[in-house]
């Protein structure tokens, strides 16, 4: 009995310090964030941080164009994903996210997780968040939307592809807060 409960005890202290390290992260995350003006640097600091504190297999971002047709591949972690992708934004499960302050489980042959498979390919769990989208003039991007037109770009999240981790909790809730610190 009491090696069953000192096993117990060893699993919760190791997920109270794996969730104090993640904290660690955030906060670290969003001091550079909030540390720099510059749109892109805030971008890959984004994707970068995030790959390494939920060692993920691709992090990208989807921003709306100009038309408000499509949502196009912008940034990528490890560059998985087709360069250049687009796909309609009136896709349901876009405006799922769109719609939701959460981060959505997708499933990994949406459009949005289109990545190429390596040698071992286990369907790896997919989330997306929405990501406010606030002074686009600051990117300079011309394809990009002026402010009346959506708000929101799509971040998709993707887990290694050997099928072993789940998306935690305490995981989703981390992207959620880093998304709506990428733009303010």
């Amino acid at each position: 009995f009491l090696k069953n409960k000192a096993e117990e005890l060893d699993r919760e202290m190791g997920l109270i310090i794996t969730q104090e390290q993640t904290g660690r992260h955030v906060r670290m995350l969003t001091h550079e964030i909030r540390s720099t003006l510059d749109r892109h640097t805030i971008l890959k600091t984004t994707l970068v941080e995030l790959g390494r504190t939920l060692n993920l297999e691709e992090c990208a971002l989807w921003m709306p164009l100009r038309r408000g047709m499509n949502l196009q591949l912008s940034h990528t972690l490890n560059n998985l994903m087709p360069a250049g992708s687009s796909v309609p934004i009136n896709l349901p499960l876009v405006n799922e996210v769109f719609n939701s302050a959460e981060a959505i489980r997708i499933p990994h042959t949406c459009p949005l997780a289109r990545i190429r498979p390596g040698e071992r390919y286990v369907p790896p769990e997919v989330v997306a968040v929405r990501v406010p989208l606030l002074h686009l003039s600051n990117f300079q991007i011309n394809a990009w939307p002026d402010l009346s037109a959506k708000s929101y770009a799509v971040m998709v999240l993707i887990l290694p592809m050997d099928g072993i981790r789940k998306w935690r909790d305490h995981e989703l809730e981390l992207v959620v807060v880093v998304a709506d610190q990428v733009f303010f």
